[in-house]
């Protein structure tokens, strides 16, 4: 009788523990369950031509040190020289290529993947309050995501999806945290 008394405490502080664990943590776990959902529509060999189009480009930026680059792949029609908006970004992904080639270019966008669905579940879940029910954020969250994944490619597009929201988070909690007196 005591052993089973034993093991029925046990039991209910595991289950209570857990519960804790997951109402304390159930954004980063909902995030990383629709990362992992979402992984399996990016992982395909890379079918376009514009991610080898952006690292000519960043090789490009990143031997002459500028923005203003020589054009790569231009044909003798346009100038010979060009602005390159999306710099940060091609730079980044040259060096990912060079460090890794295809293979870490998937890592690469795998890791983008799991960013943008933590930053739609940040947003989307704002104004929760505890005892809510989570499954509209959850659902609002998924429909998003399927929304952002269809465009989720090795563009500057996708490290913009995690970088302005990214901003604008940081950009709320500073002006949250500043006392501003007129």
């Amino acid at each position: 009788f005591c052993k089973k008394n034993k093991i029925l405490q046990i039991h209910r502080t595991f289950e209570k523990n857990m519960t804790a664990f997951f109402s304390r943590h159930w954004k980063c776990l909902w995030s990383i369950a629709l990362g992992i959902i979402c992984t399996g529509t990016v992982m395909h060999p890379i079918y376009d031509g514009d991610p080898l189009i952006h690292i000519v480009m960043g090789k490009a930026v990143f031997n002459s040190l500028s923005r203003v680059v020589q054009e790569p792949l231009a044909s003798i029609d346009f100038p010979a020289y060009c602005i390159a908006p999306a710099w940060l970004f091609e730079v980044i992904q040259y060096g990912i290529y060079k460090w890794g080639s295809f293979p870490a270019l998937h890592i690469f966008l795998v890791c983008l993947v799991f960013l943008v669905s933590f930053t739609i579940v940040q947003f989307v879940s704002q104004g929760d309050e505890e005892g809510k029910s989570r499954f509209p954020i959850m659902i609002v969250s998924a429909l998003l995501m399927a929304l952002v994944i269809s465009r989720l490619r090795l563009r500057p597009e996708s490290f913009a999806m995690v970088l302005l929201p990214l901003f604008v988070g940081t950009s709320r909690l500073f002006f949250k945290n500043i006392d501003i007196k007129p």
